[in-house]
C-alpha cells in the first residue's frame, strides 16, 4: 500500500466520540476460557491441546539429549 492509500483508509475510518468508544468496548464479548481454579481473583486457565503437545515434545527430547550423553559416556568409559 502507498501513502495515499493509507490516507484514503484513515479519513473514510469513522471518528467515535469517548463514550460511544466505551460503549462498544463494553460490548465486545471475550470467549470463555476454562480455569484450573474456580475463584474470581485466579486467572489461570488450563492449556491449550497444542501446548501440551508441543512441552511433551520439548520433555522427549531433553530426556533423549540426556539419556544419549549418559549412554555415551558408559559406551566409552
Amino acid at each position: 500500500m502507498t501513502s495515499k492509500d493509507l490516507e484514503t483508509l484513515k479519513s473514510e475510518l469513522p471518528v467515535l466520540e469517548p463514550e460511544e468508544r466505551r460503549r462498544r468496548l463494553r460490548e465486545i464479548q471475550l470467549p470463555l476460557s476454562r480455569k484450573i481454579i474456580k475463584h474470581p481473583d485466579f486467572e489461570i486457565a488450563w492449556p491449550e491441546k497444542v501446548s501440551v503437545i508441543g512441552f511433551l515434545v520439548v520433555l522427549a527430547v531433553c530426556a533423549l539429549i540426556v539419556f544419549g550423553t549418559w549412554f555415551l559416556g558408559q559406551l566409552l568409559s
